[in-house]
């Protein structure tokens, strides 16, 4: 908590942060609750001796996670500030951050600042755009959703389907056939 807020907004203005970041769509959630058990198993304490960004890549690993998210929140006179950053575990860089100023009262913090820093953090600009832009990874298929096979090449130059090998699925163009 910095600037007179206190843990228990600060909490609430992360969980608020993790419910508008998700209905973006663009990346899947680990759950808290997940999260602090998988850490807590491997002994994870974020202690004074590492930055922001070194922590959240070290329990990022933990997790085995591609990317982590953190960030802080504070308060200056009437002004409050977000800022949000994105890290590439695998990387261990910072792939995107987001700084959102609000002016006015910690309610309106809560109900606007942060679907709009989550928004900026993905790199969507309007509140009706919902796809990612070039630079974002999408979310992996995974709630309600089926990866559609491929069709595969084999070395007749037929395409098969993986449901039912050797069933031809579409022949495959001569061009691509003499580089087989």
């Amino acid at each position: 908590a910095k600037g007179g807020l206190s843990v228990e907004e600060c909490a609430l203005l992360a969980d608020r942060y993790m419910v508008e970041f998700d209905r973006l769509g663009q990346y899947m959630l680990l759950p808290r609750a997940k999260m602090n058990e998988v850490l807590k198993m491997q002994e994870f304490s974020r202690s004074d001796n590492c930055s922001a960004s070194d922590c959240a890549i070290e329990a990022g690993k933990l997790l085995s996670v591609r990317h982590m998210v953190y960030g802080s929140v504070g308060k200056i006179g009437n002004m409050f500030t977000l800022n949000t950053f994105m890290v590439n575990v695998e990387h261990g860089g910072t792939e995107k951050r987001a700084t959102t100023d609000h002016e006015g009262r910690i309610e309106d913090l809560l109900r606007l600042a942060m679907r709009q820093n989550a928004r900026q953090l993905l790199g969507l600009s309007s509140e009706t755009e919902t796809t990612p832009s070039a630079a974002i990874e999408p979310q992996p298929p995974m709630r309600n959703a089926v990866a559609r096979p491929q069709p595969v090449v084999d070395d007749i130059g037929e395409g098969t389907d993986p449901k039912e090998p050797g069933k031809p699925s579409r022949p495959v163009p001569a061009a691509l056939r003499k580089n087989l």
